[in-house]
């Protein structure tokens, strides 16, 4: 085992969002309403470091109606100053400037708003996202240009990846909640595989119950993700799932670490 290696994962949390329960569990207490974590991950790699999604811009959070229109009246962003990416990596010794690559899982506003932040990083995107957020006909429908289209280093990728090939942080395209969502399957020299899901599985019950989102592009590439999600399950990974305040509230959150 390459368990030897040494490698950290971080648990940012970069604000939240309050919205109904439905849209990720229809059926279910749909009127609930839940305040859902917005996750960022730092992971520490020998070759460099490696932030996985960059979350939700702060002026978004101050004036998100100015910023996502009719969308914020379902999704209320919400962020203390210190929850801002750069003011969380700051507080664990990590400048911006620090960070090799940027992994975004899907283009989405809760998910990208800060790639600008990140000009020395090449950031990798699925090919097919990068495709979708830009039809114009799909502004303001969760993507936002102003959140990603800068002048920055993107690699579009059409396939899985070992992103420093050594099978410890290995990319893998999951679609069905958008068309390029990918997840990020790690391997920790202690802690084992642990698996960053973002919407993949927005909730534990997405993923265990096999339950489908409302939220979705295409039925049968989502349930074929969730099927891939719960064979990791079964495996003994770790699945942190997008979005969900129970099952986050009981992870190592930063600074404590994953290793």
């Amino acid at each position: 085992r390459l368990g030897k290696i040494p490698m950290k994962l971080f648990l940012l949390t970069c604000g939240s969002i309050r919205m109904k329960r439905g849209v990720f569990t229809p059926g279910q207490d749909d009127d609930q309403i839940l305040d859902i974590p917005l996750p960022v991950f730092l992971i520490k790699h020998p070759s460099g470091n490696v932030l996985f999604d960059t979350g939700i811009r702060r002026d978004t959070a101050e004036a998100p109606l100015e910023h996502w229109g009719g969308m914020a009246k379902a999704f209320r962003p919400s962020m203390l100053p210190e929850q801002h990416v750069l003011a969380q990596l700051a507080f664990l010794g990590v400048s911006h400037t620090d960070i090799r690559y940027v992994i975004i899982s899907h283009l989405h506003m809760d998910h990208a708003g800060n790639n600008r932040f990140f000009p020395n990083a090449r950031i990798i995107v699925r090919e097919e996202e990068m495709c979708e957020a830009s039809k114009p006909e799909n502004e303001g429908k969760g993507y936002y240009k102003s959140d990603w289209r800068h002048n920055l280093d993107y690699q579009l990728i059409n396939k899985n990846l070992d992103l420093f090939g050594d099978g410890r942080v290995c990319l893998e395209h999951l679609p069905g909640h958008t068309p390029g969502l990918q997840i990020a399957v790690l391997d920790l020299p202690v802690s084992g595989k642990i698996v960053l899901a973002s919407d993949a599985a927005a909730l534990s019950d997405n993923l265990l119950q096999g339950i489908v989102a409302r939220n979705i592009y295409q039925l049968h590439p989502y349930l074929d993700s969730l099927h891939r999600l719960q064979e990791l399950h079964k495996s003994g990974a770790l699945i942190i799932c997008g979005h969900d305040p129970q099952q986050w509230n009981s992870l190592k959150l930063a600074p404590a670490y994953y290793e």
